[in-house]
């Protein structure tokens, strides 16, 4: 990638950044699946659809607490390089979670990997075709026709 969106920032604020990340992505789950009453079905505690994204949630949120406690002991002016491509890349994504449901599998797929190839600095032309298009192909073929997997579908 282009050195040009390499810039230095504190360490400091980057862990303390990432840590309040984690704890709003945890709280995010948490509530998410809550309010789709996944666990709230089942009469175990353990044996339900909920359980394992509770766990995630509660982990991403100590997690993040932790990575806080961390970062107040962090030298001051300790710095590191960061890439502000990779948040392009991250919100990329995110669409593509919202485009998924819009365009279906495939295509959104498409989208997304063809987006990520040309921001890595790819410029073979073929290679992004093949990665971009094959990739979400084989996929969709093994998940859906193999394993019987439900995707979403553009029709």
């Amino acid at each position: 990638m282009p050195y040009k969106f390499v810039r230095q920032c504190k360490l400091r604020v980057l862990e303390g950044a990432a840590g309040i990340s984690g704890i709003l992505l945890g709280l995010f789950v948490g509530i998410y699946t809550h309010g789709k009453g996944w666990g709230s079905r089942a009469k175990s505690l353990v044996n339900n659809p909920g359980f394992f994204p509770y766990i995630v949630a509660i982990g991403l949120i100590l997690l993040g607490i932790a990575l806080i406690f961390k970062s107040r002991t962090t030298d001051r002016e300790k710095v590191t390089d960061i890439n502000l491509l990779s948040f392009v890349l991250i919100a990329g994504w995110m669409v593509y979670a919202v485009l998924m449901n819009l365009l279906g599998f495939i295509v959104s797929s498409i989208l997304v990997m063809v987006f990520t190839c040309v921001l890595w600095g790819i410029s073979s032309k073929r290679i992004i075709l093949l990665v971009s298009v094959l990739s979400p192909v084989m996929i969709y073929f093994i998940m859906v026709r193999i394993l019987h997997v439900k995707f979403p579908t553009l029709f």
